[in-house]
């Protein structure tokens, strides 16, 4: 744990670092999906509490999660995301009902670096990155039990490490697909570990860079380039 939040300290002031030399006309993204929230069962590397099994295979049918990033230059960004999911206690199944089922609500602030520029300029079709960075979350106000038996809940908040990572497939220069998967580490004994997966589409605007659109018509240009030739090899034989 204490390797993980220096090395999230870290990539904090270095991408603190290109922010101060960063040209604000660089472009923001924002986007709107899905999550769902797995905490591995109490196996491996997800230590799970007795007290607070909460976290199993979580899904909500409505978007749930947004999330705003500028880019600051150098492949780095800085990202915040709001999520929000409900789960029920266990593994879920019919016998949950509504009463059953708890709210979690997390806000997270993380430092993104894109390889686009270490893979010769990137691709539009997979644009991957990783991230580090710190988290709050919230989970409970509901009650657990059966029937008429039921118990409540209080609400639990933690502080959380973040170490992720995820692709953008960009079908334009400014709308794209958004894949991600973060681990937050939680160092307290009332919540647990877990891993959030999300799902979302992306918008990219402002920048008079033009940096998102100079690279998609560069990398489609060029493969529609290499197909072309490839044909016309086949053609020539």
């Amino acid at each position: 744990m204490k390797h993980l939040q220096l090395a999230i300290i870290a990539l904090l002031i270095f991408a603190g670092a290109n922010q101060a030399n960063a040209q604000w006309n660089t472009p923001w993204t924002v986007g709107v999906g899905s999550n769902f929230i797995y905490d591995g069962n109490g196996g491996g590397l997800f230590r799970m509490q007795e007290t607070w099994h909460i976290f199993h295979k979580s899904y909500i049918p409505i978007p749930s999660r947004l999330n705003v990033e500028k880019e600051i230059g150098n492949g780095f960004s800085v990202e915040v995301v709001g999520s929000y999911n409900s789960f029920g206690r266990g593994k879920p199944g019919p016998a949950f009902s509504s009463a059953n089922r708890m709210n979690y609500f997390a806000l997270d602030f993380h430092a993104k670096y894109n390889f686009d520029e270490l893979l010769g300029g990137g691709t539009p079709y997979f644009s991957p990155f990783v991230y580090l960075g710190y988290g709050y979350f919230r989970v409970g106000e509901g009650t657990r039990g059966y029937g008429t038996d039921y118990t409540e809940v209080p609400s639990v908040g933690s502080l959380s490490s973040n170490i992720g990572f995820g692709w953008t497939t960009w079908l334009t220069p400014q709308l794209g697909l958004q894949f991600q998967t973060v681990g937050k580490f939680i160092n307290n004994k009332k919540t647990s570990n877990h891993i959030q997966h999300s799902g979302a589409i992306v918008i990219r605007f402002g920048g008079d860079n033009d940096f998102g659109k100079k690279r998609y018509d560069r990398v489609v240009s060029g493969d529609a380039k290499s197909a072309q030739e490839h044909i016309r090899r086949i053609l020539n034989k």
